[in-house]
């Protein structure tokens, strides 16, 4: 505990600017995040509810839409905030459109009333399957959990930023040869930075989460916010944002500067699924009969939606509203963990600055990096000439050569030290 305590007061003096300024800019973004998202719901219930008030009177067409006023009509009539009883004001005026319509359903004057009651149908009672918005509300109410995914989301950048300054940036000062002759462990060094950095983000959590959360409390539609579900949504969020502040600082200490460490996340959160991925673009483009019944396909078809997909995709495991992949998600930063603390202690102080501290990985970073350059650029080109075959191979052979050179290069040289 003396020794956490010693390197955490280390890691804090050393990258605290950086710390304070990421968590501001996260925060300025979570601003306008909230308010955006606060703004919208506010439009489209004073588009809906104003809408269905003239569809009640048989005066709505389209060009109601492109109106700026109806923010204004609305609260006009509630100035303070939008009643928690809003809709016994417009079902009666829902039946009645309804009632216009059906009496007038031949007459095309009448026709596009139709759409304010398809938008009152999923503002307050979700009957429409089909649109984007009806995870949005629940019987008319903002569901407050959907709109914290987008502030959980902004956290992992801080969490990514965090990983960085902890591992691959140490790289560009003699900073971490420094660190090898403190007097403890590499290994206490290496959970040091999972431990402060999981306080870290946790705190960054909370702070955010609260702030954005506070919005939606004091905003005008507060009256009509649906919490159920929030705690569990918040719960798998903070689950969701340590798992992938491991995944960062584990695959850091395979890199030897911040360029590896991003090549390193790519293919870390890549999976095997970019090894495929790059499998399937080559095999189309050389016109070898790339089909649903090949082998891959089938594969991905019986995995896909499983708890341990992430092992096989890792960053479907980031996606939210698929509760169930974290249990993947976390198996696989445990492996990144284990690998993180191996490399931990068997990293060269003399390979720091190169883009892979670790030879072996190394070897296996070159392979994909080049491969996944052939397919990338490959399938560019071939947006130009439209032709697909064995025409096309001497094409990827020139492109491939092109970047075995580069990486060749990019591999063996130190950067930032």
């Amino acid at each position: 505990m003396k020794d956490f305590k010693k390197a955490s007061i280390l890691l804090l003096k050393r990258n605290g600017f950086w710390l304070l300024l990421s968590l501001l800019v996260v925060l300025i973004f979570t601003f306008f995040a909230t308010n955006g998202s606060i703004e919208g719901k506010i439009h489209w219930y004073a588009n809906t509810l104003n809408g269905i008030e003239q569809a009640a009177q048989g005066e709505f067409d389209g060009s109601y839409y492109i109106k700026a006023d109806f923010v204004e009509k609305l609260k006009a009539k509630y100035p303070k905030k939008l009643p928690a009883e809003i809709f016994k004001d417009y079902d009666d005026l829902y039946n009645q459109a309804w009632e216009i319509y059906n009496d007038n359903i031949e007459s095309d004057e009448y026709r596009e009333i139709k759409y304010a009651l398809n938008d009152y149908d999923t503002l307050r009672f979700n009957l429409n399957e089909n649109s984007y918005r009806t995870s949005q509300f629940k019987d008319g109410h903002v569901v407050l959990a959907e709109q914290e995914y987008a502030v959980i989301n902004l956290v992992l950048f801080f969490g990514l930023i965090l990983g960085f300054l902890f591992t691959s940036m140490e790289h560009f000062t003699p900073y971490y040869e420094f660190t090898r002759m403190l007097p403890w462990s590499k290994t206490k060094t290496y959970f040091s930075k999972l431990g402060l950095g999981a306080l870290l983000v946790t705190l960054a959590y909370v702070v955010l989460v609260g702030f954005s959360v506070l919005l939606w409390k004091t905003s005008y539609v507060s009256n009509l916010l649906y919490t159920g579900g929030l705690l569990k949504t918040l719960a798998l969020g903070l689950g969701k944002n340590i798992l992938f502040f491991v995944v960062v600082v584990g695959l850091g200490t395979a890199s030897g500067n911040i360029f590896g460490h991003l090549g390193m996340m790519i293919i870390g959160l890549g999976g095997p699924m970019l090894l495929t991925l790059d499998y399937k673009i080559l095999k189309d483009m050389l016109g070898l009969g790339l089909d649903k019944m090949d082998a891959i396909f089938k594969f991905e078809d019986l995995i896909e939606n499983k708890f341990y997909y992430p092992l096989y995709a890792p960053i479907e495991g980031l996606s939210y509203g698929k509760d169930q992949m974290l249990i993947g998600f976390a198996i696989f930063s445990l492996i990144i963990f284990a690998l993180g603390l191996y490399w931990t202690k068997t990293a060269r102080a003399e390979r720091s600055g190169m883009l892979i501290l670790k030879k072996s990985v190394s070897h296996f970073a070159f392979f994909m990096a080049v491969i996944t350059s052939v397919a990338f650029f490959g399938q560019i080109f071939n947006t130009f000439i439209n032709t697909r075959g064995l025409i096309i191979l001497p094409i990827y052979a020139v492109i491939g050569f092109i970047f075995y050179k580069l990486y060749k290069i990019l591999f063996n040289i130190k950067i930032g030290v």
